[in-house]
This record gives C-alpha cells, structure tokens and sequence, in this order.
C-alpha cells in the first residue's frame, strides 16, 4: 500500500535513476533519520525530504555518474548528506 507506507515507492525510483542512487538514498537516510530520533522533523518527512532531493538540480550530476573508485562514492555521499542537511536547517 503506497499511500500508507510510501518509502515502498523510493525502492522503484532508486533503482532506475542511476548507479550511485542508493549511495544518495542512504546517506540522506541516514541523516534524516538522525533529525527524526532528534525530533526535529516527522517520520513521514523522512520519504518527502528524500524525493525533493530527487529534484535538486545537481542529483542527476552525482546519481548518474559511475564510480570508478571508492572516492565517486564518498563524493556522492558526502554531497547527499550536505545537501540534506541544508533542506533540514535553515
């Protein structure tokens, strides 16, 4: 059921949008659920926050791009958690 659980909608999205996707998915994860422990933010933004990520202008530049050494992964990570946590604090 989607609309009660729509995180099972992220699993569809990350597997077509490009290889470091998940990379991207988890480290904003991982950051939003800190928020959310920290009460800083609902459960239910975990999922919004992720897709809006999706739409930032330079997803496409880090998801799409093909890791040729652990260092294209770092970099994708440290990207999505930055960008995370400036959608969370302002």
């Amino acid at each position: 059921n989607t609309k009660r659980f729509p995180s099972v909608k992220l699993i569809d999205k990350t597997l077509n949008l490009g290889p470091l996707t998940p990379t991207i998915v988890n480290a904003a994860n991982e950051v939003l659920v800190d928020f959310y422990l920290g009460n800083k933010i609902g459960f239910l933004d975990i999922v919004r926050i992720i897709n809006k990520i999706f739409k930032d202008k330079d997803f496409k530049k880090y998801a799409k791009r093909k890791p040729k050494a652990i260092k294209d992964v770092k970099i994708a990570d440290n990207w999505a958690r930055l960008k995370t946590l400036t959608m969370c604090v302002r």
